[in-house]
């Protein structure tokens, strides 16, 4: 009897054991995945503009929904957060253009100048206006 409790004793251990170890597996796996997207974006991101198109509040998160306009496309993008950015307002924003709905960064806190809502790219731009090099960013993922 007392060999049939070591073994369960054993056996609990192993697999807590074994739980823990891919719990942590998996957190190493997501941080690599973010670091991953993260130097994919700077390598190979573009800039363009986004404006704010609807924002919705649940619970203390904003709901904030963003279109931009890439390869003459127009892409519609669901965000979530913890601000309210006003609709209608415009931010910056980096995309892959092999993936424009996958990761992206705003700029949050630079005004987008007229000149500019006016000469949107398509393709986007490879250097992002000098004023906006050491804005804050914000980084958001699929």
């Amino acid at each position: 009897m007392k060999e049939k409790k070591e073994f369960e004793w054993q056996k609990s251990g192993c697999i807590v054991t074994l739980g823990f170890f891919s719990f942590l597996f998996l957190i190493l796996y997501f941080i690599k995945q973010a670091e991953d997207k993260k130097k994919l974006l700077d390598e190979k991101g573009v800039y363009s503009i986004a404006e704010i198109v609807d924002v919705t509040i649940d619970d203390g998160t904003a709901n904030i929904v963003i279109e931009y306009k890439f390869n003459n496309k127009t892409i519609l993008r669901s965000i979530h957060e913890n601000c309210c950015p006003e609709i209608g307002k415009l931010y910056y924003i980096k995309i892959l253009p092999d993936n424009p709905r996958g990761i992206m960064i705003l700029f949050s806190g630079t005004e987008v100048p007229d000149y500019i809502q006016t000469n949107i790219s398509q393709e986007g731009w490879k250097e992002p206006p000098s004023y906006i090099k050491n804005a804050h960013l914000y980084e958001v993922s699929d």
